[in-house]
Formats: C-alpha cells, structure tokens, sequence
C-alpha cells in the first residue's frame, strides 16, 4: 500500500513538471505572444536571424542569394563555369574560371547585384543569373532545372 501511495505521489509530481513553471513572485511576467507559431508559417529562428544578417552596418549584403552559385557548374561540349568566393563566404565578391568555348579558358572577378553576378570578360559587361536549361535555348541543358546563363545560348547546369 504505501508502494502504491509513493508511486502515485511520484506520477502526480511527474505530470506536473510538463505544465507551467514555477516563477518568483518578483518576476515580471511575459506576456503572452500573439506571434504565429513555426507550425503555423512563421519563419523560423534560422530565417530571422538570415533576415537580420541580410545586410551589415554598411548596406553592403552581408549573405547573398549568389552563395549557393558557388562550385561547378557544366555546359555542353566542354564548357565548365567555376564559381568560388574571393573574400570569405558573406563578401559578395567571387572568382569565377570560365571555359567558355572550345579554345578559351580564363578567370574572372565577379560581385554580386541583387539576385546575379556581374562581370567583365573580353572588354564586355555580362551578367550571370540564375535559369532552366530550357531559358538558356541549349538543346543539351534542356529539362534541367538548376542552370545559370550568361546570355541565351551560353548556360551552365549542376551536375
């Protein structure tokens, strides 16, 4: 019997410890928050805390789309787009190794505008964005999804 007793006193103490905690009379209490629940499709902790790190004291984009740019990237015949971070992983400034055709290989320095990177390469302002293999009208990238083209007709897609 007091077994039993001291079982039941100890499913009663357990049960409680989930419910609300225990706080000092000279506490404030918090009010309660009107705020949707991640469940209900608020962003979540990581996402404020990129939304709040988007861009530092300056202005300048502290964490850019073009980030997730970074590795290889394949084109037909041979050509390849090599993308990688010049300044640390936050800069927005990045080298990019470009075999752009059959005879041509060279690197470049490329920044950040917005949802693209910008670039000179023989004298000309490019901009390299993201698209399908279908936008960049390649027959041999066509059906893929994750492609970046400088211009129609020149696109690169993960492998």
């Amino acid at each position: 019997m007091v077994k039993t007793s001291l079982t039941l006193i100890a499913l009663a103490a357990v049960a409680g410890c989930g419910s609300k905690p225990a706080t000092p009379a000279t506490a404030p209490s918090a009010a309660p928050s009107a705020a949707p629940s991640a469940a209900q499709g608020a962003p979540t902790a990581g996402a404020e805390q990129a939304k709040a790190a988007s861009t530092s004291d300056s202005g300048m984009m502290a964490s850019v789309p073009t980030n997730a740019w970074v590795g290889r990237w394949i084109g037909p015949e041979g050509m390849v787009l090599d993308i990688a971070n010049k300044d640390g992983i936050y800069s927005g400034r990045y080298t990019v190794t470009n075999r752009y055709n059959l005879d041509s290989e060279a690197t470049f320095e490329a920044t950040a505008d917005r949802d693209s990177l910008v670039f000179v390469r023989n004298g000309e302002n490019l901009r390299l964005t993201a698209a399908t293999g279908d936008q960049t009208g390649m027959k041999w990238l066509a059906g893929k999804q994750d492609c970046l083209m400088v211009a129609p007709g020149e696109g690169y897609c993960r492998p």
